[in-house]
């Protein structure tokens, strides 16, 4: 290695003209009086080069764990590692490293090259490593003046790590000062209250605006209270409880009740904690008001309630399901109501639930609902516990891939459905009946005046005997005939039946049946299947005979190669009893069971059947207040039921007609009172021919005004059925003036309200139209006959 001596000569005078402490202080005296550690360095560097000599001085410190680079322009770069391996070593190991450059070497050889050493020297203090210096383009090697610059490095050493924690405590004092800056900005501007309390006294020794407005009080009235006089829900004990209790755990969270300056109460959320500021421990507070949130929490836990409730109180079955069609959540307020078990239905598919024509619609309608956002609706049939159920399922998207189904099951609406469409279906039927029963009744009227007039003159030509007296006689009997088919019509149309009587029905069923077995020969087996203690029926025997005469008819002739009639009674509550009529004939198609009891309608061949016999049969059960039912089909048969109510107490009958016949040669004045030209032109002329005196009135008003004008009567022939006053009107204003007044009283039907009327009066009989001679006789002798 070349000798430089002019170097070394330099450093050993330096060294002898001055102390190094007086080189150090001419170093140092260039640093500012308020040096920062990058001057410090700068003015060490400046040292050395001047001292040393070189080029590329750079040094290099640790700052928090990471490298700091030096140079002597005074550009500082941080880096995360230093690259150079001897800087690295001269760190770790604390030894100072010299380097001759490599491509330097050959040159160094042959002929001097004056900058060719890099020296990298560690400062240190004690055992620890300050900064490394390295000194770049030496012109010799550094390794012999070690010691004549050790002292140098030392004290270096000394003054930078001072530089180094002056910087430390600079930027500690800068980020506490920061820190400070953030902290009172939190305290200051925090959307909660923040206060600082003595534990002691309780009193509120800071506090932040907020805490102020939360509370509503000012500043100065603030900074008067303690925390006692904001508490509204713990005494003053319970307070220095709360906080002698933080003070012993730190920190504590918990919620209170505070009142406000007006006397309002806000709930607040409280963060206590213990803290110290210099000497002094305080009890700090974050105070939140959560009053709104907790409003809104209350208002949402109500609504949670009611939707509970709601969704409890749903009968339906509700199902929440996803897309692919499994089960999510289920509701079912009567499991009976479900498939399967609720629990089998739970993290499974539709598909394996349910049979697959459900499932595939099911899950189809999930789709549908999810991808239009639209409710769907269908309906199914599902077998539970061996009963085929009918379901109706609303499905509606529950967000992007979940449904709602809300199922009913709709069995028993679909049974009142057809229960509601079979009695609507009754009902039309019998509206249609009762408008043929009212045009059967008008026409049974007008025929009963008909026949009335023809049945006089008949009774007048059979007087006169010879071919005469047997044609008339024709007549009449052509008369009783048309006359009884006038009775059918009259029954259907739901008039009263005459000859009302408490009536055993199982009597009657056993007479009836007593015929039958009588009638039919061999044929057709008559059983009877009688209720015992049947209670009594307030009616008529022969309109009853003469419907279920009928109704056996048309079972005997439903079977014409033989079968079993079953005639039946039961008990049906407290207040009817059933007469039940059940053939194996070849029964009715739905269209005949329709018409069957329509007057005129028949299946039978002209001249086989009138057409009357199942109108006779429910006009007689009308008549009773009661009611018919027809059940049959096609090769199974027929069964009519009919339902009649019982005598429930004690029933005055009406008066029957006397029996007594007139006595012979005895005459009366009589007064008929119709409105029907016909019957005024005959039965005149009948009665006279019996010996009677007769005056006509055409109506009620005219009889009562003849009546008024001297008119004296010993017998009131009058007719029913009158425009204005009616007969039964008419015979109460006749009994006004003449109580005693005997009243024969014609009709073709008498409804309750004119027998109600009609109870409890005397000398009154009432015929029905058209009478014969014989029965107007032996009504004539009952009414004079009777006492007043």
């Amino acid at each position: 290695m070349p000798d430089t001596p002019g170097l070394r000569q330099r450093l050993r005078k330096l060294a002898a003209e001055k102390s190094y402490l007086q080189l150090l202080i001419r170093l140092m005296s260039r640093v500012p009086a308020s040096p920062g550690l990058d001057n410090v360095v700068a003015a060490l560097l400046q040292g050395v080069v001047e001292v040393i000599g070189g080029t590329g001085t750079a040094l290099y410190y640790r700052i928090g764990g990471e490298y700091a680079l030096q140079e002597l322009s005074g550009r500082r770069a941080r880096m995360r590692e230093v690259d150079d391996a001897d800087v690295r070593t001269a760190f770790e190991s604390g030894a100072p490293v010299e380097r001759v450059h490599d491509a330097a070497r050959t040159l160094m050889e042959s002929s001097e090259f004056p900058h060719a050493y890099t020296w990298v020297h560690p400062l240190t203090v004690g055992p620890d490593v300050v900064a490394v210096l390295r000194i770049e383009d030496l012109h010799v090697g550094m390794a012999e003046f070690q010691g004549d610059l050790s002292a140098f490095f030392n004290h270096a050493a000394l003054v930078l790590r001072n530089g180094i924690v002056e910087e430390q405590v600079r930027e500690r004092t800068v980020e506490l000062e920061h820190a400070k800056e953030r902290y009172r900005a939190f305290f200051d501007h925090s959307p909660d209250g923040i206060v600082l309390i003595d534990p002691g006294t309780a009193r509120i020794l800071e506090f932040n605006d907020q805490a102020c407005r939360q509370l509503g009080y000012s500043r100065e009235e603030f900074a008067r209270l303690t925390v006692m006089d904001v508490q509204a829900n713990e005494s003053a004990e319970q307070t220095r409880d709360t906080i002698r209790r933080v003070m012993e755990r730190g920190v504590e969270d918990f919620e209170t009740l505070q009142r406000t300056r007006d006397g309002q109460f806000r709930n607040v959320h409280v963060t206590a904690q213990y803290v110290r500021v210099g000497p002094l421990a305080h009890y700090q507070c974050v105070w939140r008001d959560v009053t709104e949130r907790r409003r809104q929490e209350e208002a949402h836990r109500q609504l949670l309630a009611q939707n509970q409730a709601l969704y409890e109180a749903i009968p339906d079955l509700i199902f929440l399901l996803r897309r692919d069609g499994r089960f999510v959540a289920v509701h079912a307020p009567d499991p009976g109501l479900l498939y399967a078990p609720k629990e089998d239905f739970i993290g499974r598919g539709v598909a394996e639930v349910l049979p697959p024509p459900v499932s595939t619609r099911l899950k189809k309608a999930f789709a549908d609902a999810l991808d239009s956002r639209l409710a769907q609706e269908i309906t199914y049939l599902l077998p539970v516990d061996g009963v085929e159920r009918s379901y109706e399922a609303r499905i509606v998207p529950c967000g992007t891939d979940e449904v709602v189904a809300m199922v009913r099951d709709i069995t028993a609406r679909q049974v009142a459905e057809h229960e509601r469409r079979s009695l609507e279906a009754q009902l039309q039927h019998l509206q249609r009946m009762e408008s043929v029963g009212r045009l059967a009744g008008g026409i049974a009227h007008d025929m009963n005046n008909v026949l009335a007039a023809i049945m006089a003159v008949g009774a007048v030509l059979e007087d006169r005997g010879g071919e005469t007296g047997r044609d008339a006689d024709l007549i009449l009997q052509a008369c009783r005939r048309g006359r009884d088919l006038i009775q059918g019509l009259m029954e259907f149309s739901r008039k009263a039946v005459e000859g009302v009587a408490l009536l055993d029905l199982n009597e009657l069923v056993r007479q009836e049946s007593e015929l039958l077995a009588s009638t039919t020969l061999q044929r057709i087996a008559v059983r009877t299947e009688l209720a015992p203690d049947l209670p009594k029926l307030l009616g008529s025997a022969s309109a009853l005979s003469t419907a279920l005469m009928n109704l056996c008819v048309n079972a005997l002739d439903a079977m014409p190669g033989g079968g079993t009639l079953v005639l039946s009674t039961a008990r049906r509550g407290e207040r009817h009893v059933e007469l039940a009529v059940e053939d194996t004939g070849h029964g009715m198609p739905p269209e005949v069971l329709a018409r069957a009891m329509e007057p005129f309608f028949t299946t039978k061949p002209v001249g086989k059947g009138t057409g009357l016999g199942l109108s006779r049969v429910f006009g007689a059960v009308q008549a009773h207040g009661g009611s018919v039912e027809i059940q049959s089909k096609p090769g199974l048969g027929t069964r009519v039921l009919i339902t009649l109510p019982v005598v429930l107490g004690d029933r005055p009958l009406a008066p029957r007609a006397a029996t007594t016949r007139p006595r012979a040669g005895q005459a009366f004045r009589l007064l008929m009172v119709d409105d029907d030209p016909l019957v005024r032109e005959t039965w005149p002329a009948l009665l006279e021919a019996m010996g009677h005196q007769v005056a006509v009135a055409t109506s009620g008003f005219e009889a009562l005004g003849m009546l008024e004008h001297g008119g004296d009567w010993d017998v009131v022939l009058l007719d029913q059925n009158m425009p204005g006053l009616d007969g039964v009107e008419t015979l109460a204003r006749l009994r006004q003036q003449r109580p005693d007044l005997p009243v024969i009283l014609a009709t073709g039907f008498l409804d309750a309200t004119a027998r109600e009327r009609l109870r409890g009066l005397t000398r009154v009989c009432v015929l029905a139209k058209p009478l014969s001679a014989e029965e107007f006789q032996q009504a004539l002798a009952a009414v004079t006959s009777t006492p007043a």
